[in-house]
């Protein structure tokens, strides 16, 4: 028979601060769900522990008749906004909206006429995502999310408006950021949030498992696909994930097993309050060529996006170093951006297509605070 994983909680403060609720549960389901048994349970492993970080769920309360949405049964119902657990939900991967007790996402069938707004499991074939434009929420076909004596329905004419509670914020105004990962078996791609490991869904990064460090998995089923990584996140100083050098003062990771493009990597260096690298003296392109086990061939910050403005750096510090290959050449390359790589061996800079899959190291400054830096000024 198989048995699930028994699981436990690891909190670092956090509490809902639209509402002041302490997270002090999981919510767990275990069921039978996901992958078939044989897949579930093919092995035994050490029991999870969730690594709560930050402060992403929310209610969400409807602006016209001030009341919150939650699952019952078969549907979702308007009642009166209250803290408890069953009024929680988050945004997680691929823009879907996660439910924090229930474990399901909500979705539409739109094959069906009516009643196409549910719950349905957070791998269902059914669409799951949702996006904001003003304050309405829509999905597939032009659907946004009403109200309905009492139940929340999917159409195509409301003017309903969407907000989180207690905040007054859009359901959007602080949208779920990718975690991408190093080590394990996926080449740095980003957690995928919620993912199944023996009938429990997992929408924060997890201890335990016989993997060191919080990890994620970066496919659906953890149990069927087996796909995993260490979680890059934010973090003070330069411990764990991080090298640091004195002398130039800067902390480094080296994402060496990465496949990423430009813009991925970008992301990731961001998410975790830092940056692609950025050189600026002939002492830190040395250490840099000089580093043990560092990979040939990786994204540095130096790009051109956007050919008015040139080459910069991402973290947009001067330009005032520059070991270029020569001949290379200042226009844009494909698709009329470009950006830049580095060869460890030569220690020269290449101009090369934003698309390629390469590994990256991200920079931020010694006794660095943690903190998420937005990517709008790029992408």
């Amino acid at each position: 028979m198989c048995k699930t994983l028994p699981r436990t909680t690891e909190f670092f403060g956090s509490t809902t601060a639209a509402t002041g609720w302490v997270h002090t549960s999981l919510f767990g389901v275990q069921g039978d769900v996901g992958a078939p048994p044989d897949r579930r349970c093919k092995r035994k492993k050490s029991p999870l522990t969730e690594v709560l970080i930050g402060n992403d769920s929310f209610t969400i309360v409807n602006g016209n008749t001030g009341k919150c949405i939650k699952p019952l049964n078969n549907w979702i119902v308007a009642v009166d906004c209250d803290q408890t657990k069953d009024m929680f939900w988050k945004w997680v991967s691929q823009h879907r909206l996660f439910h924090l007790q229930s474990q399901k996402c909500l979705g539409l069938d739109i094959t069906k006429s009516t009643d196409s707004l549910r719950m349905f499991s957070c791998d269902s074939n059914v669409m799951l995502w949702w996006k904001c434009e003003h304050q309405s929420l829509y999905g597939a076909a032009q659907f946004r999310l009403a109200l309905k004596d009492g139940h929340a329905i999917a159409s195509t004419n409301s003017s309903d408006v969407w907000m989180k509670g207690g905040s007054g914020e859009n359901l959007c105004d602080q949208p779920y950021h990718e975690i991408y990962t190093r080590g394990g078996n996926s080449y740095g791609r980003p957690c995928e949030f919620p993912f199944l490991v023996n009938g429990t869904w997992h929408h924060e990064c997890v201890r335990g498992g016989d993997h060191s460090g919080p990890w994620c998995a970066t496919t659906l089923n953890y149990e069927y696909d087996q796909k995993w990584g260490i979680c890059l996140q934010p973090e003070n100083g330069c411990e764990d994930n991080w090298e640091k050098d004195e002398q130039i003062g800067g902390c480094y990771q080296f994402n060496t097993q990465a496949a990423l493009s430009w813009k991925e990597a970008y992301v990731s260096c961001q998410n975790q309050g830092a940056d692609l690298l950025s050189i600026h003296s002939a002492a830190e392109l040395t250490y840099l060529k000089e580093k043990e086990g560092i990979t040939r061939i990786f994204w540095i910050g130096l790009n051109q996006l956007y050919s008015a403005r040139g080459w910069e750096w991402s973290d947009h510090k001067p330009l005032n170093f520059l070991n270029w290959e020569p001949g290379m050449r200042s226009t844009p390359t494909i698709g009329g951006s470009s950006c830049a790589r580095m060869d460890a061996d030569s220690g020269l800079w290449q101009g090369f297509s934003c698309e390629a899959q390469l590994p990256y190291i991200c920079k931020k400054s010694l006794n660095h605070t943690a903190q998420l830096t937005g990517t709008s000024s790029l992408l």
